[in-house]
C-alpha cells in the first residue's frame, strides 16, 4: 500500500490527464489548423475564408502559448538567462503574429498596427516587428480585386471603365487604391 494519500494521488493523476488533453488538444488543434490553412486558394466561399482563418489564428496562438510555456521553463525570473529567453521568445512570437496578419489580412493586419502604435505597453519585439504593417500592407492580386469589382457592380471591369491600371498607387489593410477612369 502506497504512503500517499489518496486525495493526493488522485490529484497528481488529475494533473497528468489534464496535462494530456490540453497537449494534446493543441497538437490536434495546430495540425488541423495547419490543414485548414492550405485547404481554400480562392475567395469562393466565405464560410471556408472564415474557417480558415480561424484555423490560421488557432494555430499561431497555440504556436505562441506553446513556445512561451517551453521557452521559459527553468531559469530564474531575474536571471540573464530569462532575460535573453523571453526577448527571443518576443522576437519569435512577433514574428509568427505578423504572418498570421499577412496570410489573413483585413481586419488582422489593422489589429496589428494597432499593436504596433503600443509602445508603452507592448514588449519592443512586438512593436518593432509589427510596425511593418503600417508602412509596408500586403496588396491584393488583381485576380481578387477584379473579383471584387464584379461581384459588387454586376458588370465587367472593362464595361464600367476605359482604363484600369493593374498595379495599384496604395495599399491600406482593409482597402487598395487603383487609378481607373
Amino acid at each position: 500500500m502506497s504512503s500517499v494519500p489518496r486525495f493526493l494521488a488522485s490529484a497528481t493523476r488529475w494533473s497528468f490527464k489534464k496535462k494530456f488533453f490540453v497537449y494534446g488538444g493543441s497538437a490536434i488543434l495546430l495540425e488541423s489548423g495547419a490543414v485548414i490553412s492550405r485547404s481554400v486558394d480562392s475567395l469562393e466561399d466565405v464560410r471556408q475564408v472564415g474557417l480558415v482563418r480561424f484555423g490560421r489564428a488557432a494555430c499561431a496562438v497555440a504556436k505562441i502559448v506553446v513556445d512561451y510555456k517551453s521557452s521559459l521553463r527553468g531559469p530564474n525570473d531575474s536571471s540573464e538567462e530569462y532575460n535573453a529567453a523571453i526577448k527571443k521568445c518576443h522576437k519569435r512570437s512577433a514574428v509568427e503574429l505578423l504572418e498570421l496578419a499577412c496570410a489573413n489580412g483585413g481586419v488582422f493586419i489593422k489589429v496589428g498596427q494597432h499593436l504596433s502604435a503600443l509602445e508603452y505597453l507592448i514588449p519592443t519585439e512586438y512593436t518593432s516587428t509589427l510596425s511593418v504593417l503600417t508602412s509596408k500592407a500586403p496588396k491584393a492580386s488583381l485576380e481578387d480585386v477584379v473579383y471584387v469589382i464584379e461581384s459588387e457592380l454586376g458588370k465587367k471591369v472593362d464595361e464600367v471603365f476605359s482604363e484600369f491600371s493593374e498595379e495599384p498607387i496604395g495599399a491600406a489593410s482593409l482597402a487598395q487604391v487603383h487609378i481607373a477612369r
